[in-house]
């Protein structure tokens, strides 16, 4: 079922060499492979695409490995909106604030952030965030690895602002 190969030497330094190379097989043979473009990629990301399936992308170590599961390339962007909770506080002073997530997978790559939810409550309140987190499958497929939670400080001029808040795990 093989259309097409790709080659990755085991050095760039000497890809004339085909000694233990490594290889790479797809059944459509209009399968373009691109090694990542970004300088210092310490992931050794390789990239590509077919008419016929989702750009993909794996690491050099999971090709090495015979990991035939390569993740879809691109991060997911959160689903649905997360719930506030306001409760308590003493202070008479009452602050609106928005929140946000993101996914962020195990090759460091951060994806667009979820719908904001959006809460007034006394600025010594209890703001609990919660959410449901994505499925065992959009994690396994896109390679998720954690969670951003960023919230919105408001300036003195009524600029507001996305601060990062805290990171977890994306189980």
């Amino acid at each position: 079922g093989t259309s097409k190969v790709f080659r990755i030497p085991t050095s760039y330094a000497d890809a004339v060499h085909f000694a233990n190379a490594t290889w790479m097989e797809f059944p459509n043979i209009d399968t373009d492979v691109v090694r990542c473009p970004v300088v210092g990629d310490t992931f050794g990301r390789y990239y590509w695409a077919c008419p016929t399936d989702r750009p993909r992308v794996n690491s050099l170590a999971n090709i090495q490995a015979g990991n035939t599961s390569p993740f879809e390339l691109g991060v997911p962007q959160p689903a649905g909106t997360p719930a506030l909770a306001i409760t308590g506080g003493a202070s008479s002073t009452v602050v609106s604030r928005a929140y946000a997530l993101t996914y962020v997978t195990a090759f460091c790559e951060e994806g667009p952030p979820s719908t904001p939810v959006v809460g007034n409550g006394k600025i010594d309140a209890s703001w609990d965030l919660t959410f449901t987190a994505p499925t065992s499958g959009v994690i396994a497929s896109n390679n998720l690895s954690k969670v951003r939670v960023y919230r919105t400080v408001t300036s003195t001029a009524g600029v507001a602002t996305y601060f990062f808040v805290a990171e977890l795990d994306v189980n």
